[in-house]
């Protein structure tokens, strides 16, 4: 693994190739803000040791959001893990794209895997390469996809921690993952808890905020901060957690500690001036 605090002259000549990278991805990105959205998810995780942001993958809101965190916090000058749904196996082939030597398609599951994902490997490479002495890119994930999985990712988890070599880990993961307590229903079939759940349990100081779109328009979305405290922001969590068998008393302010809504353009305008 590339750690914060690699050489730069080990940096400087594989960040020249990544100019050859950027040409061909394109940027679906572009238009998208959500600086202030970061520092009040930020201002959230004031004292947390683990800010898990989750998402609905191949979309091309959420690496927008998550890119900015990270900036925030090694703009203050934080050592920042940043942790992935990679396999811990695939760690090489993480680092050879952090570095400009490999392309970032296919490093990941293809339920994950997508031009939007790709291009935040892109924007995680640069950061490195501009900010290597503060950031640490990290595949959490484990080797097989399954019920397992939020268990090796709290493990690994918990070992970078144990290092003492980071001010914050940020995790980018499928919102499920980002659950603290989850209260299944006696047919489930499973009572396992997710990876926020597992970390909390280990008494880790976690954040954990889920994202939820508006599937009504086509277009560029725009996000809107909510705590659980918020109606909104209960009600956008309910619709996360529609997909799973949640017992109906499940309290859903326990489910996450916010929520970054985003949605259509004009809706947004409405919101945010009913709020």
């Amino acid at each position: 693994m590339l750690h914060a605090g690699t050489p730069a002259i080990f940096r400087l000549i594989p960040c020249f190739l990544l100019i050859l990278l950027l040409l061909p991805i394109s940027n679906a990105q572009a238009g998208i803000s959500t600086p202030s959205v970061a520092l009040q998810v930020i201002a959230l995780c004031n004292t947390c040791q683990v800010l898990i942001l989750g998402e609905t993958h191949q979309k091309t809101e959420s690496p927008v959001l998550f890119i900015d965190l990270v900036t925030q916090l090694i703009t203050k000058g934080e050592r920042v893990l940043v942790g992935l749904e990679v396999s811990a196996t695939q760690q090489d082939v993480l680092d050879a794209v952090m570095t400009g030597q490999r392309s970032p398609e296919g490093i990941t599951h293809p339920i994950i895997d997508s031009p939007s994902f790709q291009n935040l490997l892109v924007e995680l490479s640069e950061l490195y390469c501009a900010h290597g002495q503060f950031i640490t890119i990290a595949a959490i994930d484990a080797r097989n996809r399954g019920r397992v999985r939020d268990a090796a990712m709290a493990r690994h988890i918990r070992t970078h921690l144990a290092t003492g070599q980071f001010d914050r880990i940020v995790v980018l993961v499928g919102n499920l993952h980002t659950i603290r307590k989850m209260h299944w229903t006696e047919d489930a079939g499973s009572n396992a808890p997710f990876l926020a759940e597992r970390l909390v349990d280990a008494g880790v100081q976690v954040t954990s905020v889920m994202q939820d779109l508006d599937t009504k328009c086509g277009g560029l979305k725009h996000p809107t901060f909510y705590t659980v405290r918020d109606a909104k922001g209960l009600e956008a969590v309910r619709r996360q957690l529609g997909t799973i068998k949640h017992h109906p008393a499940m309290d859903m302010r326990q489910a996450a500690d916010s929520v970054v809504v985003w949605q259509c353009r004009e809706e947004t305008v409405d919101a945010e001036a009913g709020r």
